[in-house]
């Protein structure tokens, strides 16, 4: 089983990655003439917190109440 701060520093590199990419999709299509570059990178930039922060809820252990811990 993979321990929590595992799977967390997993998800930030995945994050982080997805950031770098887009930054550079997003400046290749601006170096290029295209109108798009911007869009790319702050399309990213709206979506992929909101799922990096479903991603991690989900990996977040179970809490147990303090009635099931007995």
């Amino acid at each position: 089983m993979v321990s929590p701060a595992r799977a967390y520093v997993r998800l930030m590199i995945g994050y982080d990655t997805g950031w770098a990419l887009a930054t550079l999709v997003g400046v290749l299509v601006a170096a290029r003439g295209g109108t798009a570059g911007g869009e790319v990178w702050i399309g990213y930039q709206a979506v992929a917190p909101l799922l990096f922060a479903a991603l991690l809820a989900s990996a977040a252990p179970a809490r147990l109440t303090p009635s099931a811990a007995s």
